[in-house]
């Protein structure tokens, strides 16, 4: 079962011949019969033009009737039942649909079906019998190797992402980073198959939450150990410069005195670059 995305309709006849082109390549056997609905995207002119010159008939439902093509009907509804299921399971975001869809198809195409018996659409189409060991749950949580080339000393080895699935092009996952909002296709990824991202945070809060370090409670006692060595550190502080200024008060005080014994009962002294007179009729007092 293949599936092509349109943006418009009008993709459809583009879509088409690419489909063409891809089964006639690995079957060597060319398509004959085309049905579809009566939708104007398989009613152009091109369209019609295009099976005519390859010699594919055309068979259209009645209007209002889809049921004559049940098949794909059944199969769309099966793989939009599958999608609403698991983006509901990781509450991953509808933007996300089409990743979904691809992922699905991915493993309709190797699961048993009553329509191949004994055997999957994807060995009988490709004749080999597939391996599901790779199968991982649809939006959970994936831890990517950052590759040496691509990260300095100190930088985390890993970067947790969401998985979308598998790549088309290579043996990798695809996987969704939130914070860089950048598709990653890797194949060295530990998976939490039992956690989903939260999507309600913002890109702030993806940031902060990526930077936190260690467990919130010893950051608070961190915080009140140091606010509490800074505390002391001021009082030491204060408590130092105290002692200087009466250090320099006291050794003020007794070169005073000192001089005063040595200048007698009368005359003058230097000091600190003060002049200092005695009066020898007043007792004990300087002017």
């Amino acid at each position: 079962m293949w599936i092509y995305f349109l943006h418009e309709k009008s993709e459809a006849f583009t879509m088409f011949k690419r489909y063409k082109a891809c089964v006639e390549k690995e079957t060597g056997a060319c398509l004959k019969c085309l049905r579809t609905d009566r939708g104007g995207e398989f009613n152009s002119n091109e369209f019609e033009e295009f099976c005519k010159e390859n010699g594919i008939t055309r068979q259209l439902t009645t209007a209002y009737t889809p049921q004559q093509n049940g098949v794909a009907e059944r199969k769309n509804r099966t793989a939009m039942n599958l999608v609403r299921c698991i983006l509901t399971d990781k509450q991953v975001p509808q933007v996300f649909w089409p990743e979904a869809v691809r992922w699905c198809m991915h493993v309709l195409n190797r699961s048993p079906t009553l329509a191949v018996q004994h055997s999957t659409p994807e060995e009988a189409w490709s004749g080999m019998k597939p391996t599901v060991e790779y199968f991982r749950v649809f939006g959970c949580l994936a831890h990517v190797h950052v590759p040496d080339q691509r990260r300095i000393k100190l930088d985390d080895k890993s970067i947790l992402c969401v998985l979308l699935g598998v790549s088309d092009e290579s043996k990798a996952y695809r996987l969704f980073d939130p914070v860089s909002k950048k598709i990653i296709v890797s194949r060295d990824v530990v998976f939490e198959e039992t956690k989903g991202w939260n999507w309600d945070m913002s890109r702030e809060e993806i940031i902060s939450d990526v930077l936190e370090w260690g467990d919130p409670e010893e950051e608070i006692d961190g915080a009140q150990n140091a606010q509490k060595l800074g505390t002391e550190d001021n009082e030491n502080e204060e408590a130092s410069s105290t002692g200087e200024l009466r250090t320099d008060a006291n050794e003020n005080e007794e070169a005073f005195f000192k001089g005063m014994n040595e200048a007698g009962p009368s005359g003058t002294y230097a000091h600190s670059s003060m002049t200092h007179e005695v009066n020898p009729s007043v007792s004990g007092r300087v002017r």
